[in-house]
């Protein structure tokens, strides 16, 4: 016990010593690794700077593909992002931006046309739109083929240019016609897809060869000698009539399918039972749409009851007013007492039994139309081979529909009215034809006897058409 002053002492030496030691050991540790040679594939593995031309690149390149304004580069905070990442780097200017956009928009063009110009792509289909927003017109113009190695379908955009005035059938013809000629890709379109508006329709029909005069050209090869004289003397010019000239046309299949749901259906009016309830139905539906969409109390109480706000039409999206009565059905069907609630709160008509009927049967009736219309705007794997038999599929779920269907066997037959009186041409057209029974997925399927030794018939005549003249001659 009286040397416990200085066990203490020694002991608190010991620590002292160990602690030192640890440090030491610690520092050794640190100072050694430090020292340790680098492998090459770690060396080459850190990270490079990044030089100020691929920073260019990186930002434009964020700026476009999230089409943010050009002036975010001028933001503080923006600037202050850049430097941060990149210390020794600067944040382009808005003027170089846009040169570099300028830059990289020729470079794009200048490869699409290499690309179309080229002898792997042989076939090209070309699409046309027409629309408006802020006052202002424009038209946009695609292309897409297949990939000879991979057949898989390839597009871009040609172009997307303001029209000033009136979009008039001539002014339409013009900027199809610089575009295609642009491209040079004239010879290569297979057929423009456009909608059913009549400023296309007059265009195409204007300026557009038809197959007809074209196989007629074919078959015709006599030669006509004219005296050169004659042709001085009468001043000939060999300006063609037609100031532009178009590649065939082929509407848009899709965009026809809305016109028989939006259109065609309208004759379903003739029948006054049908009338009469689609008129009360539609009303309490509109009233309870219009709510949603102007008071913010009721979209309120209807996301409250329902967890959801109920789907209200869109004209210029297809199907919507397909999409809207569904949504409301479901509803009725799994939660009635919320949405009779809602209609009570709106002070608004509750929906009765036969709304709810004509809302199960006007859906059992429009459901293939929707289908159909969703399937044929496919933009992966739907091609033209798959139009026929879609559209006879379509048929026949609308015949089937005239038995099945209650309140709406008129909205059935006026739909298969539609079908009929806008597609049944084109269920003949040899094009149609051709491009399903080369489908690998179609082929002769749901053909009729006659129909199918007539397809065989047209696609031999095809295929000895293409058939390499060194074969015929070894024949």
């Amino acid at each position: 016990s009286k040397h416990s002053s200085k066990v203490k002492e020694l002991e608190a030496d010991l620590k002292i010593e160990k602690s030192s030691n640890k440090r030491k050991n610690n520092e050794f540790d640190s100072d050694h690794s430090a020292k340790v040679q680098q492998t090459i594939s770690n060396a080459f593995s850190r990270p490079q700077p990044v030089s100020q031309e691929n920073l260019n690149s990186m930002i434009t390149e964020f700026v476009i593909m999230g089409n943010h304004a050009f002036n975010i580069v001028e933001e503080e905070k923006f600037k202050i992002i850049i430097q941060k990442g990149y210390p020794n780097r600067q944040c382009l200017s808005r003027k170089t931006l846009m040169n570099k956009i300028s830059t990289t928009a020729a470079d794009l063009k200048s490869n699409l046309k290499a690309q179309l110009s080229s002898t792997e792509v042989k076939y090209v289909c070309a699409t046309a739109d027409c629309w408006s927003v802020f006052k202002r017109s424009y038209i946009g113009i695609t292309v897409h083929w297949y990939d000879p190695e991979n057949l898989q379908r390839l597009s871009a955009a040609l172009a997307c240019r303001r029209i000033k005035g009136r979009h008039t059938f001539d002014v339409l013809a013009k900027i199809l016609h610089d575009v295609i000629y642009e491209y040079g890709i004239f010879n290569k379109i297979t057929k423009i897809v456009t909608d059913n508006g009549s400023n296309f329709i007059k265009a195409f029909h204007m300026y557009s060869e038809s197959e007809k005069a074209i196989e007629n050209m074919e078959e015709e090869q006599e030669v006509e000698l004219i005296e050169i004289s004659d042709v001085l003397n009468e001043q000939t010019t060999f300006e063609t009539d037609s100031p532009y000239s178009l590649p065939p046309h082929h509407r848009c299949a899709s965009h026809t399918l809305n016109l028989i749901a939006t259109k065609d259906s309208e004759n379903a009016m003739s029948d006054p039972i049908y009338k009469k309830q689609l008129r009360s139905t539609f009303a309490k539906m509109r009233a309870l749409w219009n709510k949603q969409e102007r008071t913010s109390l009721i979209a309120d109480t209807i996301h409250d009851e329902l967890n959801i706000y109920i789907i209200v039409p869109n004209t210029t999206r297809w199907n919507s007013t397909f999409q809207a009565v569904k949504c409301l059905k479901d509803q009725l069907i799994k939660s009635e007492s919320e949405v009779q609630r809602i209609c009570d709160k709106a002070g608004l008509p509750r929906f009765d039994k036969k709304d709810q009927a004509f809302m199960v049967d006007y859906c059992k009736v429009m459901q293939p139309l929707a289908q159909a219309l969703d399937l044929l705007q496919g933009d992966k794997f739907v091609a033209m081979g798959y139009l026929i038999p879609t559209i006879k599929w379509l048929k026949k779920q609308l015949k089937e529909l005239l038995v099945t269907a209650t309140i709406c066997k008129s909205l059935a037959n006026a739909c298969l009215d539609g079908v009929c009186s806008r597609f049944d041409l084109m269920l003949l057209d040899k094009f149609n034809i051709l491009a399903t029974v080369s489908h690998p997925k179609f082929k002769f399927k749901g053909m009729s006897v006659i129909e199918k030794e007539e397809a065989t018939d047209m696609l031999q005549s095809e295929m000895e058409y293409f058939r390499p003249v060194n074969e015929n001659n070894l024949e």
